[in-house]
């Protein structure tokens, strides 16, 4: 199966490497965001498919969240699990205090997360355990072609969603590349139709956003700027097909749950 960079080069046309707009890292950073935001957009019932249980005991007794997100939190009270409820770490020293109201006990737990650690009250014991369900949100790089745990169905998403972000970053790389002094004469002017030279495409781009500019307008370019613009006005119009296929797509997967 081809990696998720070559589907990404794909949908873009963009060739990606170590020094490109944007490059490897930058994808990688956009696969692994796409992968965290698609996992979110999922409902819960979904989400618990791909979950872990981490159960804590007497030698283990907190959790590090790191870059998961928790599904539910349960004791055991030496009957059944108990459904842990949230509390605010500012008040975490109430939940052991039995004159207060939110004390936590056996058959109603509570929880805190604190500098990303979870803490779960009344302490978990050899015999009496506590369940953390999360959701891990995975690293995904560019050369992979697999998210483990992740569902199969979902994964072009991910890729529409970094091809997305890659032709942004290509966009706005190309903006940054219009000259600042551009008219023929190497004054700078005010960006009006009037100009002339890449002052023009400037104005034509950034200040009137004219992504559908009219035949006429490009042949009154020169080569250089008509490929120039023609590229500029493929990569936005890609981005807009791409958004609403992942706009889409996202909604075909909800209902599908």
């Amino acid at each position: 199966m081809a990696t998720f960079e070559a589907q990404v080069e794909a949908l873009t046309t963009i060739s990606i490497d170590g020094s490109s707009n944007p490059n490897q890292t930058q994808l990688t950073q956009f696969l692994t965001d796409g992968a965290k935001e698609v996992l979110n957009a999922l409902p819960i019932n979904i989400q618990r498919k791909y979950g872990t249980t981490n159960t804590l005991n007497n030698s283990s007794t907190t959790l590090t969240l790191g870059t998961s997100k928790i599904l539910s939190v349960t004791r055991y009270d030496g009957t059944i699990q108990q459904p842990a409820r949230q509390v605010d770490p500012r008040l975490r020293g109430r939940i052991s205090d039995s004159s207060e109201v939110i004390f936590a006990t056996a058959t109603d737990p509570a929880y805190y997360i604190h500098n990303g650690v979870v803490v779960i009250y009344p302490t978990p014991t050899a015999t009496k355990t506590a369940d953390v369900e999360t959701l891990n949100f995975p690293s995904v790089a560019y050369g992979d072609s697999a998210i483990t745990k992740f569902p199969d169905d979902a994964e072009y998403l991910v890729v529409i969603y970094a091809a997305i972000k890659s032709l942004q970053a290509a966009l706005s790389a190309y903006q940054s590349k219009i000259p600042v002094h551009s008219d023929q004469d190497g004054t700078f002017t005010s960006s009006n139709t009037s100009s002339q030279g890449w002052e023009k495409v400037r104005f034509l781009l950034e200040s009137e956003e004219d992504t559908e500019l009219s035949s006429a307008t490009v042949q009154s370019l020169s080569s250089e700027m008509q490929q120039f613009v023609q590229e500029y006005n493929f990569y936005q119009a890609q981005q807009q097909k791409l958004q609403a296929d992942y706009d889409k797509g996202i909604q075909l997967l909800l209902d599908g749950a």
